[in-house]
């Protein structure tokens, strides 16, 4: 597990960014008392009202992916590993997404 150095920063990368941006989110807007805008589109504006437990469910499956993808990607390596690193590419990528969208709530809020 420890010989594979690309997916272990890559994978280390993404939880921090969904962990950071789930604990920044969570900071931020932990003291609204009325719903937090979790949709809001540009036609319609708001389309969604949720909670704080929103983002909790949001950040916990954005973990688990990224951990399911750390694993898709270790195990790839021995097979080929530019679709091991494609994998873990793929999951820092899916880390930015996702602190992306804590941010811009965040930013509606």
């Amino acid at each position: 597990m420890f010989r594979y150095k690309f997916q272990n920063l890559t994978f280390l990368l993404a939880v921090v960014l969904v962990l950071g941006g789930w604990l920044w989110s969570f900071l931020a807007l932990r003291d609204l008392t009325q719903g937090i805008v979790t949709g809001f589109n540009s036609d319609v504006l708001i389309n969604q009202i949720g909670s704080i437990t929103d983002f909790s469910a949001i950040g916990f499956f954005g973990l688990l992916m990224v951990f399911f993808n750390f694993l898709i990607s270790t195990e790839l390596e021995s097979r080929d590993s530019r679709f091991a690193r494609g994998v873990a590419l793929a999951t820092v990528l899916l880390g930015v997404l996702i602190f992306i969208y804590f941010s811009a709530i965040i930013g509606v809020n």
